[in-house]
């Protein structure tokens, strides 16, 4: 997912070839994943450097059954809002069994999961096309 807010162009497909990386209920593309670092709010190189200025989460993730993958990166500004990408974030956390008590750095509950499914789902609370939800604990 691309750091700055741009849309994914569309593709042209054959006429009635479903696209390898649509999915079932709606994700994108999917894969099994470790978090490699998850910082709220960040202060790496790739944050520091952006022209967005807002308190972000940022989530790095390393690929355990892409293996042509690079680390894949997500960002989900700070919020409180019930209509944001970080609520629904915390939402989907405890949804698949992930403890996320009130007072807890959420960076450090997300550094701390284990490997699970993630899948990029559409338009969750943003402007960008799609967003990696993890999906379930493995």
């Amino acid at each position: 997912m691309a750091e700055e807010e741009t849309k994914r162009e569309p593709r042209e497909v054959d006429t009635g070839v479903i696209p390898a990386e649509f999915r079932e209920g709606g994700g994108l593309r999917t894969m099994t994943a470790t978090v490699v670092s998850a910082k709220a709010p960040c202060s790496c190189g790739i944050c520091t450097k952006s022209k967005i200025k807002a308190k972000r989460l940022h989530i790095e993730l390393k690929p355990t059954n892409q293996p042509k993958w690079k680390n894949q990166n997500e960002w989900f500004g700070l919020s409180d809002a019930d209509d944001s990408a970080f609520f629904a974030l915390v939402e989907r956390l405890r949804k698949i069994g992930v403890a996320c008590p009130a007072g807890k750095n959420i960076g450090e509950v997300i550094a701390a999961m284990g490997e699970a499914e993630w899948a990029e789902e559409e338009k969750i609370g943003r402007t960008q096309s799609a967003v990696w939800m993890p999906q379930r604990l493995l």
